[in-house]
């Protein structure tokens, strides 16, 4: 008697979802001039974060980090314009 050979089974196909992953922005680092992106809060102003090159804290000078050292406002400053 033959054996039957096990048929290979083919990978679920995954539904395409669309991310939602919010705003981001571009920083540049003020101490090693390194950029990264930072995801941009809807009610808040961002005080902080951390630079991914030299790993120093970026602090705000005036509102907050989007505001001094990125290429977009944060949404606060965008409400009062």
């Amino acid at each position: 008697m033959a054996k039957k050979k096990a048929k290979k089974s083919k990978p679920a196909k995954r539904k395409a979802t669309k991310k939602t992953t919010g705003m981001r922005a571009r920083i540049k680092c003020p101490m090693c001039k390194c950029s990264g992106m930072v995801s941009m809060p809807k009610k808040s102003c961002k005080s902080s974060c951390k630079c991914p090159g030299c790993k120093e804290t970026i602090e705000a000078d005036k509102c907050c980090i989007l505001c001094d050292y990125s290429d977009k406002p944060c949404h606060g400053c965008k409400d009062k314009k």
